[in-house]
């Protein structure tokens, strides 16, 4: 049996944002750094320090940010799937979209404010 994961890393620079559409199922570590997680539809929030994980359990966007030069690495919970890769494009109007429906005042401030 082959238990080899594919692991998609992602260096972020300070406040720097990426959006992962659907994590389900992921997990995710923070290698290096501090990570800001932000889910679609959840009122909590995660922070993961360098060495900490997290596995996401709910389908939708999540708003990766990091608060310091970092790198998370995602990978599939099952090692027959391949991790799902971060997009750089869209993380900034997830964010607004989230803030908007939890923070109605916070909307008109750039999310490198926020961060």
């Amino acid at each position: 049996m082959n238990a080899t994961r594919q692991v998609q890393r992602t260096p972020l620079k300070k406040r720097e944002l990426v959006v992962i559409d659907d994590a389900r199922n992921h997990l995710l570590l923070c290698e290096t750094g501090k990570l800001w997680l932000t889910f679609d539809g959840d009122s909590r929030d995660v922070i993961l320090k360098s060495g900490q994980s997290w596995t996401v359990t709910d389908r939708g966007p999540v708003v990766v940010s990091a608060r310091e030069p970092s790198v998370p690495a995602l990978t599939h919970r099952s090692s027959c799937k391949p991790a799902c890769a971060p997009r750089r494009q869209g993380a900034e109007s997830v964010l607004n979209l989230i803030r908007r429906w939890r923070f109605p005042a916070l909307a008109s401030f750039p999310a490198t404010h926020i961060v």
